[in-house]
C-alpha cells in the first residue's frame, strides 16, 4: 500500500505551556491498495488526520517549531480498509 501525504495550514492554534501556540497542519494521505501478485490497484481513499491537536510538543530550545503536525487517525484508516480484509460472510 501507498502512501502520499499532503498538508495544509489550518485555523487551528495549539497551546502548549511554557512554549506558546502553534499552528496545526492538517494531514490527509492517499492511500492505495494494491494487490500483491499483479500490482493491480484494488482501490484508492484518502483518509483525513484526527483535527486535533498532539498531546506532547517535542522540539529542543534552539529549533522551535512554528507549526505541529496533526497525527493521522488509524481507526479511519481501518474502517476503510475493513471490507478489503474481513470480506463478506459466507
Amino acid at each position: 500500500m501507498e502512501r502520499a501525504t499532503l498538508a495544509d495550514l489550518t485555523d487551528i492554534d495549539c497551546d502548549y505551556r511554557g512554549f506558546g501556540e502553534v499552528r496545526l497542519i492538517q494531514a490527509r494521505a492517499t492511500y492505495l491498495l494494491l494487490e500483491a501478485k499483479t500490482s493491480k490497484q484494488i482501490t484508492r481513499f484518502e483518509v483525513e488526520g484526527k483535527d486535533t491537536c498532539p498531546a506532547v510538543l517535542n522540539y529542543s530550545p534552539d529549533d522551535r517549531p512554528g507549526h505541529i503536525y496533526e497525527k493521522m487517525d488509524s481507526e479511519k484508516i481501518i474502517e476503510a480498509l475493513r471490507p478489503y480484509v474481513e470480506g463478506e460472510a459466507h
